[in-house]
């Protein structure tokens, strides 16, 4: 009943809050122990901006998508369906690539911005230009996220959460590999790709919960889209 799946929600919730707290916990005294206190707070510095830029989209675009999908399912209009994916999926996906544009262009003027010793320039450059590429990636695939709420899979939905944090401590483990970049350096590429392949399957994985929920060209409407950022972009706000 509803009663259950609510409090499965919650479960699931506080499973991935204390998964979170114990890869933090654990992470936290390797990554100062390898990096360097420098190299640590720059990190710690990139992933809490990316949390703060990412929540409230993240909010914002799941409640716009489970609203309207929930709506078009209720419908079992299978065009009104793929509509709805596919206008929230550009929307994502502007946004996106917005993200993606400007870290590239910050992580040149970074150096000239951020007060870090000149040795580690290089350093700043990849963890921004990094991290934007995986803020546009999880902005990217929130529509497809999504489904598993419409589809009341909540323990997916927050396994979601928990997996990237626990792709931190895969890739930390990885960068000692001789790949032939610094340790700090290769934990950023490594993270960065583990991160696009995540977001992949999960995209894969929530396409098999609604076979009516595809990206379809053909459906894209302008008027849809500005009557999607009316009603997103007051609850981003």
């Amino acid at each position: 009943g509803t009663a259950s799946k609510f409090m499965l929600f919650i479960g699931a919730s506080w499973a991935r809050t204390i998964s979170e707290l114990i890869v933090g916990f654990v992470m936290a005294p390797l990554l100062m122990g390898s990096f360097g206190l420098v190299l640590f707070g720059l990190y710690m510095l990139i992933v809490h901006f990316t949390a703060a830029m990412v929540g409230p989209l993240r909010v914002s675009l799941t409640q716009l998508f489970v609203k309207s999908m929930t709506s078009a399912t209720a419908s079992g209009d299978d065009r009104r369906i793929a509509e709805v994916l596919t206008n929230v999926a550009v929307m994502a996906g502007v946004v996106g690539i917005a993200f993606m544009a400007l870290g590239s262009i910050l992580s040149f003027l970074a150096p000239h911005l951020i007060d870090f010793p000149a040795e580690h320039e290089i350093h700043v450059r990849t963890a921004i230009f990094c991290e934007a590429l995986v803020i546009g990636m999880l902005v990217m695939r929130n529509p497809w996220l999504g489904l598993f709420l419409v589809e009341h899979r909540a323990l997916s939905f927050n396994f979601d959460t928990m997996m990237l944090r626990w792709i931190d401590l895969t890739s930390f483990g990885l960068a000692f590999l001789p790949f032939g970049w610094d340790t700090f350096t290769a934990f950023l590429i490594i993270r960065t790709v583990l991160m696009g392949l995540h977001c992949l399957v999960r995209v894969l994985l929530a396409r098999r919960l609604l076979p009516a929920a595809r990206f379809r060209p053909s459906l894209i409407s302008w008027k849809a889209i500005r009557d999607l950022t009316r009603t997103g972009a007051l609850t981003t706000a």
